[in-house]
This record gives structure tokens, sequence and C-alpha cells, in this order.
């Protein structure tokens, strides 16, 4: 079977994961787990939810290894699996999620097929595997760049901006006036996409 889309470190992993060795399945769920759970979490909204449907994905996949033809990485493979098996899972326990919190998650695929035993062939989930890694790797980038600013603007900047609150309300938190938190918000905002366009944390 050819497994064109696999480096060769994977092709190894694979060829051990078939055999069921315990410690290259230990392996990769060290490797991905992370990333599946953000994952879920983006289809179902609840921690408890996802982390049961991400340890239902890894059955699935060990399951199903024998299936896996090497059209995508094993990463790609196993996050589809868990896409989908999060979409079940919201399907079926709709009604207790907010409304708001649902998004269309289907779109039509390009491609003709899929590596994902339990996807339809030409649908997959608007959150792809490649999606997830591109929004983690940002949210990385971020959190560093957060962590580069003084404290004084980064809490202006999180009440602010992530927090949603007023410029009255971050003020009255802070205890600061109206021009100090003003100067602090534009000077971390500032630094954070400096931080950001140029793809690495900047000095205090």
């Amino acid at each position: 079977m050819a497994h064109k889309q696999l480096s060769s470190e994977e092709l190894e992993l694979l060829r051990r994961l078939r055999r069921g060795d315990p410690r290259a399945q230990a392996t990769l769920v060290c490797k991905y787990q992370s990333a599946l759970l953000y994952c879920a979490l983006r289809v179902v909204h609840d921690r408890a939810l996802a982390e049961d449907i991400v340890q239902d994905g890894w059955l699935k996949a060990f399951s199903a290894l024998d299936r896996f033809d090497g059209r995508s990485s094993l990463f790609t493979w196993i996050c589809q699996i868990v896409l989908n098996t999060a979409r079940n899972r919201r399907r079926k326990t709709r009604h207790l999620i907010p409304f708001s919190s649902l998004c269309p998650a289907r779109s039509r695929s390009g491609s003709g097929g899929t590596d994902d035993p339990e996807l339809p062939d030409g649908m997959v989930e608007e959150l792809t595997p490649e999606r997830v890694l591109l929004e983690q790797e940002a949210a990385r980038a971020f959190d560093s760049a957060l962590r580069a600013l003084t404290e004084a603007q980064r809490s202006v900047v999180i009440l602010r901006d992530l927090k949603g609150a007023s410029s009255v309300e971050a003020c009255r938190v802070l205890q600061i006036s109206d021009l100090t938190q003003r100067v602090r918000l534009s000077r971390g905002r500032a630094r954070l996409r400096q931080a950001l366009q140029h793809g690495r944390p900047f000095a205090a």
C-alpha cells in the first residue's frame, strides 16, 4: 500500500501502530492530543464532551489503521475522524448546546475523497485539520506577544480587547485615568501588531 504523503518517520510509526505497539500509540497521543481536543472544542464548546469525543476518536482511529491509505498525514486523518465524531455527537446533543454556539460546519470539498472511514466522500468540516494547526500556531504567537507586553499594557489590552470591557469599566477596575488607559491600550495594541507582523516577541 502506497503512502506518498507520509515522511519516513511517520511510516515507521505507522508500522509500529499496525503491530499494536503501545509505545507508538502513546507517542501519537502525546503528540496530537492537545490539537485534537482543541479541534473537538471548536465544534461542541464543552470540555468534558470534547474529551470524550477525542477518546472515541482515538479508539476509532486505532481500530481503522488498516484502512488508512496514506493520502494524508496521520494527524489529518485522525483529526478528520474527530471532527466527524464531534459533528455527529453535537447533532445528537443539539438541545443541550446554546444555539448561538452552533456554526455551519459543512462545506463541499474540491477533492474527490477522504481518508476518514466515517466521513462521506465529498463532504468535509469547515474546520479542517490544517486550519486547526494554523489557529493553534496563531494562538501561541498571540499569547507569546501578549506576555511580552508590560504588565500595565497587558492588563488594559486584556480587559478591553479580550474581555470586552468598556473604557469606563477598564478605568474603574485598574483605577487609572481615561487618558492613561487610552495611552496604554494604544501602545499595547501597537506592540502586539509589531510582534505578530514580525513573527517574534519584542523587547520590553
